[in-house]
């Protein structure tokens, strides 16, 4: 399973051309693709208008709802943060099954 963050969803629903995006828009519909509680908050808050809103709303709801502990959100930071510097963070997550 793969959790997208928020800002790949935000340059996805935008139209932002990038290595993120481009790999979101080859797995959907064939890769488990799983939505934080927090994400989808995130992404939905940020539409202006009311016919994007409920085109996004529908397209997210279509993926596995996924609730994020706060013990697991502090233990995801801390990896990124212990990363050097040279290495890029990475934007998608890929879930094991048993933490479902």
């Amino acid at each position: 399973m793969i959790m997208v963050d928020s800002s790949v969803w935000i340059d996805y629903f935008n139209g932002k051309e990038c290595p993120e995006v481009t790999y979101l828009d080859a797995i959907l519909g064939i890769k488990p693709v799983v939505i934080g509680d927090n994400i989808l908050t995130e992404v939905l808050q940020g539409f202006r208008g009311d016919k994007e809103y409920k085109k996004a709303k529908q397209l997210l709801g279509k993926y596995i709802p996924y609730k994020i502990k706060h013990n697991k959100i502090i233990k995801y930071s801390k990896a990124l943060f212990l990363l050097p510097n040279n290495h890029k963070r990475h934007k998608l997550v890929i879930l094991p099954h048993r933490i479902i």
